[in-house]
Parts: structure tokens; sequence; C-alpha cells
């Protein structure tokens, strides 16, 4: 992955992010590896969406269908 600015670039990537990639990221490197989950399942979901929209925009006749999108999201509640 290569750094740009303060942003990681990797355009080429063929696989989802891991638990241990966000962990690696100096930004992330205090999260626990639950809260480091929700981040990859937040990142996958995103992206799904942005690919879905960008899919209809450009290429209408084209359905998407991906029902990984739907994994029953559930946030991590602090107790304060």
């Amino acid at each position: 992955m290569e750094k740009v600015g303060n942003a990681y670039s990797d355009e080429a990537r063929e696989h989802d992010i891991t638990v241990e990639e966000v962990l690696a990221i100096e930004e992330f490197k205090n999260l626990s590896e639950e809260q480091a989950k929700e981040v990859v399942d937040f990142v996958r979901t995103v992206s799904t969406v942005f690919y879905s929209l960008y899919k209809k925009q450009y290429e209408p006749e084209i359905v998407i269908e991906d029902n990984e999108t739907n994994n029953n999201y559930k946030p991590i509640r602090n107790a304060a």
C-alpha cells in the first residue's frame, strides 16, 4: 500500500481489508479487534453501496445483487 498525502492508496486491491491491516494503520492502532472488525464491515458495506451506485449510473441495464451486504451489522455499545 502506497501513502499519498495523508491517505493510503491501493487501487489494485483484490481482497477485503483485514482486521490486521486496520490495526496496522497508525490512526487505528488503539482499536480492539472487535472494533477493527466493525471498521472492516463498514468499509465492505460502503464500498458495495458506492459500487452499486456507480454501476446504476453508468450501466443501468445491469442488476447487482450482493447478499453479502446483508450482514446484520450491529454496532458496539460502550457502557458509559
